[in-house]
């Protein structure tokens, strides 16, 4: 008998220390950047479809919703002057491959991997075809919560991802040289 309300006492605990699966924020991916009108490409981009994130399951892990996602890349590119007010000249998809997320852990390491492509609507050209891969580390001092942890290293992983397309946008020069 005390053997089983000591299992039914540790059960409680354990699921009050582990809470429920909460999504990404928009706010957490979001990549804050000063804006960048020196690039070739300022204030000319509209995203047109973002694909590939999972609604979060409570009773499970964290996941990135494609709606969430859409939201977070395109604020991330109008804080970088990069978001077209409009029909941009030049138009961005992205789809979420995989996220790489750690099953336990103290500090939970999660990758993003994300297929860009720019494409400019005048001359059908692709700017920018390629995945971006960005991993990010919570630790415990973060979050003590498993769950929490795992929800801001799917949120950092993202922000980096997205701070990582936005700085590859930057080096492209689309009326000068060359388009790498």
């Amino acid at each position: 008998m005390k053997k089983t309300v000591a299992i039914i006492a540790f059960s409680a605990v354990l699921g009050t220390l582990q809470g429920c699966a909460t999504p990404a924020s928009i706010q957490g991916m979001t990549a804050p950047r000063a804006s960048t009108s020196q690039s070739d490409l300022a204030n000319s981009i509209s995203v047109t479809e973002v694909s590939g994130g999972k609604k979060t399951n409570p009773l499970w892990t964290s996941q990135i919703s494609s709606t969430d996602f859409d939201a977070a890349l395109k604020a991330s590119l109008k804080s970088a002057g990069l978001l077209s007010t409009d029909k941009g000249r030049y138009t961005l998809s992205a789809t979420l491959v995989a996220l790489e997320q750690p099953a336990f852990g103290l500090d939970m390491t999660v990758t993003s991997h994300v297929m860009y492509t720019l494409t400019d609507t005048v001359t059908g050209r692709k700017l920018l075809e390629e995945t971006i891969v960005a991993p990010h580390t919570a630790t415990v001092g973060e979050a003590f919560v498993a769950v929490k942890r795992l929800r801001l290293a799917n949120e950092g992983s993202v922000r980096q991802n997205i701070d990582k397309l936005i700085t590859r946008i930057e080096t492209l020069k689309v009326d000068g040289v060359s388009v790498k």
